[in-house]
């Protein structure tokens, strides 16, 4: 994230103000001599957007839309250029469609998502997608094309 320091401005553990076990630390735990790298962007949008969409299966609304406002917001020019964090953009959208009862919008949303999953590789999403998008379809009433749908195989 922004707010995190680079790796250059971390003092390394033992060196004064470090939090290392140097004489007058306190008897502080030293901190790792590495850290993890941070998370990608897409990896941050997939969780808050994982988060919000469990939110809306879960009937608190309001967060969630605060959460989905937050990630239109900040990811949205992003997925512009990252397929990843526009699939997750896509299925977060696909799932608060369904949570407010539109299969149609739902279906738009999850056939979006399905490409863009797929492009970068993350097979089990994209063929979760055509789970929900049959799913949506039988909403939908298209009881032969939903078949059809489900009978896709992942590409």
């Amino acid at each position: 994230p922004a707010s995190a320091a680079p790796r250059s401005a971390i003092p390394s553990s033992g060196a004064p103000g470090s939090g290392g076990h140097s004489p007058g630390s306190g008897g502080r735990a030293p901190m790792p001599s590495s850290l993890p790298p941070p998370p990608t962007m897409g990896a941050a949008v997939g969780a808050v957007a994982r988060l919000a969409g469990s939110l809306l299966h879960d009937g608190q609304h309001a967060l969630a839309e605060a959460l989905i406002r937050e990630l239109d917001r900040v990811a949205a020019p992003i997925a512009e250029r990252d397929y990843a964090v526009a699939a997750r953009l896509y299925a977060l959208h696909a799932s608060r469609a369904l949570c407010y009862g539109d299969p149609a919008a739902a279906l738009q949303w999850t056939e979006l998502s399905i490409p863009s999953f797929a492009f970068t590789g993350d097979r089990r999403n994209a063929c979760l997608g055509r789970v929900n998008a049959a799913h949506a379809i039988l909403q939908l009433g298209d009881h032969q094309r939903a078949e059809r749908v489900s009978r896709l195989r992942p590409e």
